[in-house]
This record gives structure tokens, C-alpha cells and sequence, in this order.
């Protein structure tokens, strides 16, 4: 099955210049990640594709799933939360919600809904996942926005292209789940994608100007994602020539 949009990710860039830039986000069990591209290098078949990579005491381009909150209030996010929760007195830290790698709750879980909640360990508090991905995600958010206006264009929300990927492995509650916190996040124009399916159309946009390497119609290959917490395998075959089209094979 490939994404819950009606369009295909495929698409993304045939109506990405309906806005000024399109920011994509991996949400991984141990790191998260974002990339994103303007609108005045999304209309040049050879765009660009930037990576963040300046995350706060993080490295390899992504920043720590991690978040400590106080009072429903991020107080500190990713790679940052990871060295904040560390600092605290044991009266503080009791104070305080910590989550890190709690994705995979979200796979665990039978019956995953805006109801579900995750609770830190140590101090035994709980809050709602949706809340706990909300946060996460207007961190992300928050920090390409500053991105843009840091290279001199001026973009709100609104004006951005989101997506954000899930596991194929995931149910579609947890999808759903992900989807209402991205909304919650302020992510009015969104794409929710599936992580072998983003990976394959990049391997396929890769392939197209090489002629060595370009898939043909009934090529089949298999996308293996190797996550920190799962490892996602799936088999495509491209039953187009023309518009790269693919569908699940296994």
C-alpha cells in the first residue's frame, strides 16, 4: 500500500509550485531530520535539496527523538533534551516529563487514538501522544521557518509544503495519529508518506539521467530501510516508463 494522500509522492513536485518551499520530515525512532527546498529551485529539474544539518550538539544531520516537557510546555528538544534532562536534580527531574524513542509506541500499541498516552519512567507522569508529537513538531517546524528567513526568504507556515513520513509497518490508526499532530502542529498543507515509498521515488529521480543505471518498465528492487528501531523491506516494480509509477510487488 503506498501513501494514505490521494496523490502519489510522485506528484509532490509536479504541484509544489502552488508553494514557496516544500520541507520534508523523517520522524525517526532515534533521530529526526528534515530537508526542504525553495520554490525557486523547485521549478529546475535539477533542484536542489538541502539538508539541515546544524541541529544543537547533534550530528550525521539529524537531531535526537527526544523531548522534555514541563507544565504541557516543550522545554527542551532533541539532542538538547538528551543533555537537559541530565543536569537535573533529582526533585526537578520528577517535575518534568522526558520522552526519547517513543515511536515505537506507537507500533507497539493495539489500538493507537488521540486518547493514547506515553508516560516517562522515572517520574511517572503521562501526557498524550498526539500532544508529545504535536510538540516535537513545532520544534521542526519552528526551526526551518528561522532556516528560510536565515537565507533572506520570507515564509510562513502556510506557505510551506509539509511531509512527513511514517513506517509502512505502521497501522493505519498510528498514521492517522501522526497525521492529526501535524495539523495540531500548524501544518495546514500536508503530505503524510511512507518511508519506502519516499526512498524509492528519490532512487528513481536519481536513475533518470543515468542511463547505465535507469529502471525500465517491469524493473523490480527492493527498498530496505534500516532504521534505529525497525527495519522496513519492501519490493517495488516500476510499471511505468514514462512517470516512474510503481507498485508493491511482495
Amino acid at each position: 500500500m503506498l501513501s494514505e494522500d490521494a496523490s502519489a509522492f510522485s506528484d509532490l513536485l509536479g504541484v509544489s509550485s502552488n508553494y514557496k518551499a516544500v520541507c520534508a520530515i523523517d520522524f525517526g525512532t532515534t533521530g529526526i531530520g528534515l530537508a526542504y527546498s525553495f520554490q525557486t529551485q523547485i521549478s529546475d529539474p535539477q533542484h536542489e535539496i538541502s539538508v539541515f544539518s546544524t541541529w544543537p550538539l547533534a550530528g550525521a544531520g539529524k537531531t535526537a527523538s527526544a523531548i522534555l516537557i514541563k507544565d504541557n510546555k516543550c522545554v527542551s528538544f532533541g539532542s538538547k533534551a538528551v543533555e537537559k534532562v541530565s543536569t537535573l536534580r533529582t526533585k526537578d527531574r520528577k517535575e518534568h516529563i522526558y520522552l526519547q524513542h517513543f515511536k515505537m509506541a506507537l507500533y507497539a500499541e493495539t489500538n493507537v487514538n488521540e486518547r493514547t498516552k506515553l508516560t516517562d519512567q522515572v517520574s511517572r507522569k503521562s501526557i498524550l501522544a498526539v500532544e508529545v508529537i504535536r510538540l516535537c513538531l513545532v520544534e521542526v517546524k519552528n526551526v526551518f521557518l528561522e532556516e528560510a528567513n536565515n537565507k533572506g526568504f520570507s515564509i510562513f507556515g502556510k506557505d510551506v509544503l509539509w511531509v512527513v513520513t511514517v513506517p509502512a509497518i505502521w497501522k493505519e490508526s498510528a498514521k492517522k495519529l501522526m497525521r492529526r499532530a501535524a495539523e495540531m502542529a500548524g501544518m495546514k498543507n500536508l503530505r503524510i508518506v511512507l518511508e519506502p515509498e519516499a526512498a524509492s521515488t528519490w532512487v528513481l529521480s536519481l536513475t533518470e539521467n543515468r542511463k547505465a543505471d535507469k529502471l525500465k518498465k517491469g524493473d523490480v528492487f527492493i527498498v530496505a530501510d534500516c532504521g534505529g528501531g525497525t527495519i522496513d523491506v519492501t519490493v517495488h516494480e516500476l510499471t511505468s516508463g514514462t512517470d516512474s509509477t510503481v507498485k508493491e510487488s511482495m
